[in-house]
């Protein structure tokens, strides 16, 4: 006669879920702190670098600005730009007194440089 303990089988797969669904691996730990917490430490941090980075010069303080480390860089929307100028030449093509009207619009702006 074989038996089998369901229970056991149960348990140990509840384990496993729970060791899978931890975030146990480096760099993957929760964020626990509160927004007020991480901004105190965002101000002792900026605070810091104004008493290490100021300095008096003549009749003036000299102070470098605190840069963001991880500031996202902003995305390049040359192609959006591009597209949308082609787009509007595209209609103005096909409407002569319109492409002049805008002709009169920006050559103006054209001979002030």
């Amino acid at each position: 006669m074989v038996s089998m303990d369901a229970s056991s089988d149960v348990v140990d797969e509840k384990e496993l879920w729970i060791r899978y669904w931890s975030l146990e691996a480096p760099g993957t730990e929760e964020f626990t702190e509160s927004e007020k917490d991480v901004q105190s430490v965002i101000d002792k941090r900026v605070w810091d670098h104004f008493e290490q980075t100021v300095e008096k010069r003549d009749d003036y303080y000299y102070v470098r600005l605190h840069w963001e480390e991880l500031a996202t860089p902003l995305p390049d929307n040359k192609a959006i730009a591009y597209r949308n100028l082609v787009s509007v030449w595209n209609s103005l093509q096909k409407d002569a007194d319109l492409l002049e009207e805008y002709n009169g619009v920006f050559l103006p702006h054209t001979k002030q440089r």
